[in-house]
């Protein structure tokens, strides 16, 4: 968190400790007080973590759908994702989220939020629609029924 000096923010990593190596790398050089490893969680306890973010980071280099990109729409909680092929098909930078190819990059994007809270709130609800419209339960269950019509067609 060097790229972020002007301002104060608590990164917390939440996720199954499933490299013990990399575990012990973050903990060895984040041993500053604004970095959290919590581990895994329940769904329920990492809802209300989200609920109190200030933004959703996902720095994956390679991801399929997001699930986590898309919970963190729907609870109105702006995202700042990696430019990846599975994060472009849900966030759309500058509408529905913010992207970034570096480490400095993602500063800037944690910082133009910061700084402006209208590009916030328009990013927030536009993604929330996004997810409402496109992959709501009953979205996803229409595109599934269309596509098994169309193919018994």
């Amino acid at each position: 968190m060097s790229h972020l000096d002007d301002h104060e923010f608590q990164l917390s990593i939440v996720g199954y400790e499933t490299d013990q190596s990399l575990v012990n790398a973050i903990r060895s050089s984040c041993s500053r007080s604004n970095v959290t490893l919590t581990g895994g969680q329940s769904t329920g306890h990492v809802h209300a973590l989200m609920r109190t973010a200030f933004a959703y980071l996902n720095t994956s280099i390679n991801e399929g759908m997001c699930l986590a990109i898309l919970e963190a729409m729907a609870l109105r909680l702006p995202v700042i994702a990696r430019r990846n092929t599975g994060n472009i098909s849900i966030v759309t930078h500058g509408k529905t989220g913010l992207l970034f190819e570096t480490p400095e990059q993602a500063a800037q994007c944690l910082s133009q939020l910061a700084k402006d809270t209208a590009l916030r709130e328009t990013l927030i609800q536009q993604a929330a629609d996004q997810v409402k419209k496109v992959h709501s339960p009953t979205a996803e269950s229409r595109e599934y029924r269309n596509l098994i019509f169309s193919l018994l067609e």
